[in-house]
């Protein structure tokens, strides 16, 4: 376990054993703030890269602004302020898996972050543009991955931004895609049902859990029971947007593959927690019986010690 996440049991516990009142929820926000004061002290390098990205994207959009795009312009540089505000609050996580830190952002996470970028632009876009989208964001998330991997820069943080990104483009993507009539609406929910759901489990075992997921188990929900089906879907959306109504019936069995997936791998996962507890009371008790047994050796030695007069 890193710093950063045993950083993040402890002040969940307390803020568990506090009943999540108001005060506790005050102290809890009060430690994330100062932690993240001190984390961008300790990470100069990515603090200023943060700052920069920040401004080079408010050029950005104020450069589409100046094209016509006033609302497109305003909505894209509020989302892009929002990301590097939680990108800046979150620099305590640019911890790789074995405890190392990453001392700059990256370029697996700075290509994440470019991402998200083009979320507010997915819903002014027609059939064609969300399909060219389509297929820049999808190259673009496998390209991140391997560049992490390749660059030794697998985070904390990465795992949880790609993740994250990957919902809300999704549900953007659908619900652009919904606004030109290029799917039905109940596949829009399915789509959205199915991008939701696995971060409302992660969200509610992060808070309620004594030992919350790290990074890689909690991706593990979505990674698992997504990739396949999420291709399929993806391409199946892609069809779609071009007018063939086989898209639809493509996205939606791929979405009913995907539920069934996730609903086998939160049974995996549940059943490994169960497992890991038994495993911890077996080696409690059994510890617990060694020490009694000892003690118990001890008793009796000291007892014929001092039948026999010999004890000290």
């Amino acid at each position: 376990m890193s710093d950063g996440e045993r950083w993040t049991r402890d002040v969940l516990h307390e803020l568990r054993a506090a009943r999540f009142s108001p005060h506790a929820w005050h102290r809890f926000l009060a430690a994330s703030f100062r932690r993240a004061r001190e984390q961008r002290r300790a990470h100069p390098r990515a603090h200023a890269q943060t700052v920069a990205l920040a401004l080079a994207g408010l050029v950005g959009w104020a450069l589409v602004g100046a094209v016509g795009r006033a609302w497109l312009a305003v909505a894209g540089a509020a989302w892009w302020v929002l990301v590097m505000l939680m990108l800046d609050w979150h620099l305590g996580m640019l911890e790789r898996p074995d405890g190392r830190t990453l001392p700059h952002l990256g370029v697996a996470n700075t290509v994440t972050l470019i991402r998200s970028a083009a979320l507010p632009i997915l819903f002014v876009l027609d059939a064609t543009g969300l399909l060219v989208m389509l297929a820049i964001l999808a190259a673009l998330d496998v390209a991140d991955g391997g560049v992490a991997r390749r660059l030794d820069e697998e985070t904390r943080l990465g795992a949880w931004l790609d993740g994250s990104l990957d919902g809300l483009l999704a549900a953007s993507f659908v619900v652009a895609a919904l606004r030109i009539d290029a799917i039905p609406g109940w596949l829009a929910v399915l789509i959205a049902a199915r991008v939701a759901f696995p971060w409302l489990v992660v969200s509610l075992v992060y808070f309620l859990s004594p030992s919350p997921p790290r990074a890689s188990d909690a991706m593990r929900l979505p990674g698992l029971a997504a990739r396949l089906p999420g291709a399929t879907a993806a391409t199946g959306l892609g069809l779609a947007l071009v007018g063939e109504a086989v898209g639809v019936t493509i996205a939606a069995a791929a979405m009913a593959a995907s539920f069934a997936l996730l609903a086998i791998t939160i049974a995996a996962w549940r059943s490994e927690s169960e497992i890991g507890a038994l495993a911890h009371r077996f080696a409690t008790r059994r510890t617990r019986s060694r020490a009694e047994s000892l003690w118990f050796a001890i008793a009796s030695k000291s007892r014929m010690a001092d039948r026999r007069g010999t004890r000290p």
